[in-house]
């Protein structure tokens, strides 16, 4: 469970901070009291922590969406995308008509840890994926679990 929890907030540097996983426990008490029922030797049920990932992931993209208010429409871009992989140029193309743009774009998303960089730095990079942290507060649809 441990596992599975630190894969759900580590951010696209590898970063594992101690808010996200704070607020998870916070979150998954919340759940687990309102779901008025406990499986036999669990303090909070696997289904409460599954619940409280959706508001783990909502909070961090709100949260950074404050922090990097010129970040906010490259953010809803991803909103209703089936995929968390992208080529350089399908970020390009999605990001079309932002600023900022370009490379300077890219490394900027990857400095926040809203993007993965899956070969290497972003500015050398032409494959990423947007982690597991952010998917669901940027509204991805994407199937299988979250």
């Amino acid at each position: 469970m441990i596992d599975w929890l630190l894969q759900r907030i580590t951010d696209g540097l590898g970063g594992k901070y101690p808010r996200e996983f704070i607020n998870f426990a916070n979150y998954s008490k919340e759940a687990q009291e309102e779901l008025e029922s406990f499986e036999e030797n669990c303090l909070i049920s696997g289904m409460a922590v599954k619940k409280a990932f959706s508001k783990v992931s909502e909070v961090k993209c709100d949260t950074y969406l404050s922090e990097f208010p010129k970040l906010r429409k490259h953010f809803d871009r991803f909103r209703g995308k089936d995929t968390a992989r992208y080529s350089r140029e399908e970020i390009f193309v999605l990001m079309d008509g932002l600023e900022p743009q370009g490379d300077d774009m890219l490394q900027e998303l990857y400095e926040t840890g809203m993007l993965e960089a899956k070969r290497g730095k972003a500015f050398a990079d032409n494959l990423f994926e947007i982690p597991k942290l952010y998917r669901i507060g940027l509204g991805l649809v994407l199937r299988g679990r979250p």
